[in-house]
């Protein structure tokens, strides 16, 4: 089973310096209509 968008997510917070980046993500609509699980993910 390949990773989800979580996973991926989740495993690049973790290399990334501790409180040195605010990560910030955005959906478009498009996006939302798009994927049934991007509520979520988000």
């Amino acid at each position: 089973m390949a990773p989800s968008f979580h996973d991926d997510i989740t495993e690049l917070l973790a290399k990334l310096p501790a409180d040195y980046f605010t990560v910030v993500f955005e959906i478009t609509e498009r996006g939302m209509v798009e994927e049934q699980n991007a509520l979520e993910e988000f």
